[in-house]
């Protein structure tokens, strides 16, 4: 049986759990903001698909303890991080109203993607 890509920790996870990252995508944003400056001090950063959390825990570093971070995701982050991180276990099809509550936002992170079964064609067409 052919093993996934995720079955041996490469270096970005050892350092992302070194780093207390929940997982190694949270290197792709910093990458990004040293590119284009995207967090400062208190700024309201929307992040659409927050589960496991890496990209709302780097948020809340940059954006410090006047800035506020709103996660969203149908999966749940059960790890606190902080008090300036609301978190709304749901769809973002269902969560018009409980966004409002937080809007305007400075910055909208999204790092979501289609759960995927294998099959080529059926993951492209749930992609669209």
């Amino acid at each position: 049986m052919a093993k996934s890509g995720y079955d041996k920790p490469d270096r970005y996870s050892k350092k992302a759990k070194q780093e207390g990252y929940h997982a190694r995508s949270v290197y792709k944003l910093e990458e990004i903001d040293k590119k284009y400056q995207v967090f400062r001090n208190g700024l309201k950063v929307l992040d659409l698909g927050a589960y496991p959390g890496s990209w709302s825990q780097y948020a809340l570093k940059k954006v410090g303890p006047t800035g506020k971070v709103v996660g969203i995701d149908i999966e749940n982050i059960e790890t606190p991080l902080g008090s300036n991180y609301t978190f709304l276990h749901r769809s973002i099809l269902e969560a018009e109203l409980d966004l409002s509550l937080f809007a305007p936002f400075d910055v909208v992170l999204s790092d979501m993607a289609p759960r995927t079964t294998g099959i080529k064609g059926q993951d492209v067409y749930l992609s669209l």
